[in-house]
């Protein structure tokens, strides 16, 4: 009898997969893209590098095969952009605010000693780790194409031909790219990468679990009698 290879990916994030805590968008996000992987049949060892006011979720943790979490704090940024210094992550911070010296040793050593299949990548905060890895598929989850945010951004906007050039660097060293839309695909296209890009099938997104949330309803209720306008964030969530 023939064995069957199991299919390996090391899944890097900047933060926890459908985390539970201090949450932004693309937690619940990340997590689904993070469960794709373990309902397409893959051993999935996980790094969290994320900040301490957040923790795991139980159930998606207890889907992976290994799940290591590294805690990092705004000290812990500047290292970072530091310890890339020559990718120029002075002009471009947020593609190396997670990527230190400890979580390239620790990536290394499991790319050593594991054969994995993927290489997986979340939020542009731990993109800078292509320049430090060598693996022939590397695939991110683009949730913001930064230089095109930063464009909007008065004191950003200057200096941003030459941020655009460090992502479009970064984006060198991958196979794939998973976009947010067909607008940020367009994009990534305008940037000349020339790996595969597909558009994620975001569906119907479950927020995570804020610490000490309080039910919408509460919140509705005490604008009663009142004349309001009142915005909540969507964000497929």
């Amino acid at each position: 009898m023939v064995e069957l290879k199991m299919h390996k990916v090391l899944f890097i994030s900047a933060f926890h997969p459908g985390a539970r805590g201090s949450i932004g968008a693309g937690e619940a996000i990340c997590g689904d893209n993070l469960k794709k992987h373990v309902n397409n049949g893959s051993q999935v060892d996980v790094i969290v590098i994320s900040p301490a006011t957040q923790y795991e979720n139980p159930e998606i943790k207890a889907l992976c095969h290994s799940y290591e979490v590294i805690n990092v704090s705004k000290k812990d940024y500047l290292k970072g952009i530091l310890f890339n210094a020559k990718y120029k992550s002075f002009i471009a911070p947020w593609f190396f605010t997670r990527v230190n010296k400890s979580l390239i040793k620790r990536i290394n050593n499991k790319i050593s000693h594991t054969n994995y299949d993927l290489v997986w990548l979340d939020f542009p905060s731990v993109l800078g780790v292509v320049k430090h890895i060598l693996h022939p598929n590397i695939h991110y989850f683009a949730h913001d194409v930064v230089s095109q945010r930063t464009s909007r951004s008065l004191t950003k906007k200057p200096i941003n031909k030459e941020i655009a050039k460090v992502e479009a660097n970064l984006f060198c060293k991958l196979k794939k790219i998973v976009a947010m839309s067909h607008k940020d695909k367009l994009l990534l296209e305008q940037m000349n990468y020339k790996g595969v890009i597909e558009v994620a099938d975001l569906g119907v997104q479950k927020v995570g679990e804020v610490l000490n949330g309080i039910p919408i309803e509460e919140v509705v209720d005490k604008f009663k009698d009142r004349k309001n306008l009142i915005f909540f964030g969507y964000m497929k969530r």
